[in-house]
């Protein structure tokens, strides 16, 4: 296994379409240090490895 750059993991982060809405909506709620983690970037990476595509198996 390898690791990855910075640049790949928000490559891979942003490839989720629910995500990058997240990253669109979180500094609107001005909220001190907000961040995207936990399952939001789990599934996503997880489908990414299995050759899924980003958004699958994600319920919203």
């Amino acid at each position: 296994m390898h690791s990855l750059t910075n640049e790949q993991v928000l490559a891979i982060a942003k490839g989720n379409v629910i995500n990058q809405q997240l990253l669109t909506l979180l500094p609107t709620l001005e909220v001190p240090h907000c961040m995207l983690t936990a399952g939001c970037l789990f599934q996503t990476f997880w489908n990414h490895q299995a050759g899924q595509p980003a958004e699958w198996q994600t319920e919203v």
